[in-house]
């Protein structure tokens, strides 16, 4: 296989993971609130879209734990089976919450039934939080060392053009699929959310198929050879890769905690930062634009949610084609400086967003006038745009600068785990705080949201202090 078509089928992977993913993202909150607040006493019933965010942000906890495990378990077996088993993961997870918003229980249902359904939305989110594990940092190594292996001489070029060419395309399929998922749920409601959860699991079946096609085909081979000589011929077959596993794991936190080399523990480091946010607007952007007073997500105002998100859509695709032109040379010092630059007007326009929304709701008309909107789509969209600079950039960076193949799936998968810890941690704390200060759903989004942003500038104000005081690279 040469190494274009090999850049072509990651594009291909991307796109069907991220028209899936975000499809069903979107259709599973709509779909889990009035599940839940149907589930709660009826006096307790304001407390449903709190319940559904967190639920649903528990797939960042499951995820951290699940993080370091799956990628070193696609150092050892393969990257294009693990990103297969990324897809059925996100499949049961999708049959899953799709029977239990079908079994339409109320809170004077069996205790039993009631008890099984939460049950199954738990283990969806674990199967979900999998799923994404199994595909970070598994699929850009297994592009990365596919190439190197297809075209040594020019595989970096052939990368980066995967990476430009899969961040629009990704977008593109973003933008589409939640636009859908919108108009949709406006014009069908429940059905047509059912309808869409169909078509993610059969979207993520057929990425499922094609990742196992390809891992037939992969030539990378799992256990390096220095580590076979660690697994005894005489130990079990289980063992031998419960050990190779292990020494994945170590190989891979040398790596990235102590070598002298740190440029990737500050990358992580200043990637955290807006994290959190970043999760609010992906998963949960249906949720801070509910109209005051409103009993549910079900009445969500039909125009200004499909304005912020085709906003939020079209930002991406813009910023995909923005960093694939400002990052088209390649180097590490200009990527680091790129990506340092984006995270800064990240963590501002996302500030800058949820400082309108806590005028809206301080009642001041902040952002009920018409020029609140604008001003809030177009942070938002800066935002969004911003986030897709870091992305790109971030990928090339890290694609150039961690040589060990062998541990490339877990290195990478570290960088995710530092992501997702901070994410659940930030929004779990902002949470409790606005469960503590309202009962209002309305008010205790907008205040994870404020504070999560409140978090991302105060961790840049500490990172810049504390960045002349970090040692100069030492290029010997």
């Amino acid at each position: 296989m040469t190494a274009k078509r090999i850049g072509t089928l990651y594009v291909l992977l991307n796109g069907i993971n991220d028209a899936a993913y975000f499809g069903f993202l979107t259709i599973q909150f709509l779909l889990l609130e009035p599940t839940l607040r149907a589930l709660l006493p009826a006096g307790q019933s304001s407390f449903s879209v709190g319940l559904s965010m967190t639920l649903i942000t528990s797939q960042l906890l499951w995820q951290v734990c699940a993080e370091g495990p799956t990628g070193a378990l696609a150092d050892v077996r393969g990257r294009a089976w693990a990103v297969a088993i990324s897809f059925w993961c996100r499949l049961l997870a999708i049959v899953l919450v799709t029977l239990s918003v079908i079994m339409n229980l109320h809170s004077d249902s069996p205790a039993l039934a009631r008890l099984a359904i939460v049950v199954a939305l738990i283990i969806a989110q674990i199967l979900m939080a999998t799923g994404e594990a199994f595909l970070e940092g598994s699929i850009e190594a297994w592009l990365r060392d596919e190439c190197e292996t297809a075209d040594p001489e020019r595989y970096k070029q052939i990368v980066d053009k995967a990476f430009e060419s899969s961040a629009i395309v990704q977008n593109v399929a973003v933008l589409i699929t939640v636009t859908t998922v919108l108009v949709v749920w406006e014009t069908l409601g429940k059905n047509g959310g059912l309808i869409l959860s169909v078509v993610a699991a059969c979207l993520c079946l057929a990425g499922a198929l094609m990742a196992h096609r390809l891992s037939f085909r992969e030539t990378f081979t799992g256990v390096a050879t220095r580590n076979a000589d660690l697994a005894q011929a005489t130990l079990s077959k289980r063992l031998r890769a419960k050990s190779a596993i292990i020494l994945k794991l170590r190989d891979a936190f040398t790596t990235v905690v102590r070598a002298d080399e740190r440029s990737v523990r500050r990358l992580i480091t200043i990637l955290v930062l807006p994290f959190p946010c970043w999760i609010l607007l992906s998963w949960f952007f249906t949720a801070l634009v509910t109209s005051d007073g409103s009993s549910g997500i079900t009445s969500l105002p039909a125009t200004f949610t499909l304005s912020l998100g085709v906003t939020l859509g079209v930002a991406r695709v813009v910023g995909a084609l923005i960093g694939k032109r400002l990052s088209s040379a390649g180097d590490e010092k200009t990527l680091q400086s790129i990506f340092e630059k984006a995270v800064f007007i990240n963590v501002f326009f996302l500030f800058g967003a949820a400082m309108l929304l806590v005028l809206r709701l301080s009642g001041k008309g902040g952002f009920s006038s018409s020029l609140g909107i604008i001003l809030f789509l177009s942070a938002v969209a800066l935002a969004k745009g911003s986030e897709e600079i870091i992305k790109l950039s971030k990928n090339k960076f890290l694609a150039s600068v961690l040589l060990n193949g062998e541990v490339r799936a877990t290195t990478l998968s570290f960088v995710s785990v530092a992501q997702n810890a901070f994410g659940f941690i930030a929004i779990s704390l902002s949470g409790l705080l606005a469960f503590m200060m309202t009962e209002n759903g309305d008010r205790q989004t907008v205040m994870v949201f404020a504070v999560c942003a409140s978090f991302g500038i105060i961790g840049w104000l500490i990172y810049r202090r504390a960045l002349p005081r970090l040692p100069k690279r030492n290029h010997s």
